[in-house]
């Protein structure tokens, strides 16, 4: 099964399912939540298993939403759910990693420019926690993170700040799993709050 996610022009999540086999065609759309997202806004799949997904948007008020659907269930979508406060911006888009087994994580950096980290457990049944702050407000509010594997329990974020220096935010998994930064890397030279390929 395939699935696809938009937030319509009215700013309500909107769902396409492609089933899957031969001949099979998209469906939908199926309609999640209410009318408090920022149109057109770029929902973030987190899959949880081959027919489980969390969906995280940051919606009008700057708070993260998450919705849940398990399509094998057939119990329709679940959502949102408010994880956080109100210090997002609004619409964003998060940087999502599998970290291991049921670990996820969600990144997002909030209104004051400063990088913060959603966890989930999904065996854990106590859906998104957090955020927890990282760094200080060195970065551009709204930037997305660029997420590289550094090693079997090493994670790196990357981002430019508003110096337009790279930034590396780091976890360790088998250290206790807190994230660390920022490490700046280089000179200020890159354009600050400017995607970064890793």
């Amino acid at each position: 099964m395939k699935l696809a996610l938009a937030v319509d022009r009215n700013g309500i999540l909107n769902a396409f399912l492609l089933p899957g086999g031969v001949g099979s065609v998209w469906q939908g759309p199926i309609l999640a939540g209410f009318s408090d997202l920022v149109p057109g806004s770029r929902p973030a799949i987190c899959p949880l298993s081959a027919t489980a997904y969390s969906v995280l948007v940051i919606d009008r008020e700057g708070v993260l939403n998450a919705f849940f659907v398990d399509t094998a269930a057939g119990g329709g979508w679940e959502g949102p759910a408010m994880i956080g406060q109100a210090n997002l911006v609004p619409g964003s888009t998060l940087a999502i990693l599998h970290l291991r087994s049921s670990l996820y994580a969600a990144l997002a950096v909030d209104q004051m420019g400063v990088l913060n980290v959603f966890s989930l457990n999904s065996a854990g049944g106590q859906g998104w926690q957090g955020p927890v702050v990282s760094g200080n407000p060195c970065l551009i509010p709204g930037s997305l993170p660029a997420i590289t594997k550094v090693s079997s329990s090493v994670y790196t974020a990357l981002i430019v700040d508003a110096h337009g220096m790279l930034n590396a935010f780091s976890v360790d998994l088998a250290a206790g799993g807190a994230w660390t930064g920022p490490l700046m890397i280089g000179n200020a030279n890159l354009v600050p709050g400017s995607l970064v390929a890793a």
